[in-house]
């Protein structure tokens, strides 16, 4: 049995899976003539389900997902969008392609069809951690379905620029809503070696967030979304 607080993935076993993972939706794509960017994410089995937390765990990745210029970033907030930009502004915060007030949101974005128009158009959602226990009633089932759930950022940090950076950078682990959870971890435009550096930290970070260490996760599969699950690893006990 692994120590609670240490990664249990091999190193190459992680590298052999992303190889063939990236392998396989390369030649799949060539078939399909689409060249579509997929996302890839570590799906993990818990033992024993913690109780629900009110925010995700945020866990830092080696490279990000969404590169500033790169990336459309939508950012909702609890106050007024042009005090929010100005505030940005001053602050030095970059890579935010929109801002929706909660009040504008409740308005302007009520339909089904709104919601799904609005996500869609971006690829990273952030939100004034105030407001985040707010935002599931407004957003619907779409966001969620997506993988596309905001995820909060502390509005009152000193550093405001680091903040972002660092919500953006990321990615997010969700305890409490059952026994299995995908965390996103790349995406097939990396390189295995890239991907592979994602989910060894990403791995490290689990031995020290997951309530009981390493010990508690029944297994590990990276996958992409059209891909079988390909094993990392599988608790003996």
């Amino acid at each position: 049995m692994p120590k609670s607080k240490e990664c249990a993935l091999s190193h190459i076993q992680v590298e052999k899976a992303c190889t063939a993972l990236l392998d396989h939706v390369k030649k799949t794509h060539e078939k399909s003539l689409l060249g579509d960017i997929d996302t890839c994410s570590l799906s993990i089995t818990i033992k024993k389900i913690p109780a629900s937390a009110s925010k995700p765990k945020r866990i830092p990745l080696k490279h990000t997902l969404y590169p500033v210029g790169e990336s459309e970033v939508c950012l909702f907030t609890k106050g007024d969008k042009d005090t929010t930009r100005a505030l940005l502004e001053a602050k030095g915060v970059v890579g935010i392609s929109k801002i929706i007030s909660l009040d504008s949101l409740r308005k302007k974005y009520k339909t089904f069809e709104d919601k799904r128009k609005l996500c869609a158009m971006y690829d990273l959602f952030l939100c004034d951690a105030a407001i985040y226990h707010l935002l599931p009633r407004h957003l619907g089932k779409k966001f969620f379905e997506k993988k596309k759930r905001p995820h909060p950022v502390n509005m009152h940090y000193k550093n405001l620029k680091e903040e972002f950076a660092k919500a953006r950078d990321a990615t997010y682990l969700h305890l409490g809503a059952g026994s299995c959870s995908a965390l996103p971890v790349g995406n097939t435009g990396m390189s295995a070696e890239v991907l592979t550096r994602n989910i060894m930290a990403v791995g490290a970070a689990l031995a020290k967030t997951v309530p009981r260490g390493w010990s508690n996760i029944r297994s590990a599969h990276l996958k992409s979304v059209d891909s079988v699950a390909l094993p990392l690893y599988t608790a003996t006990t």
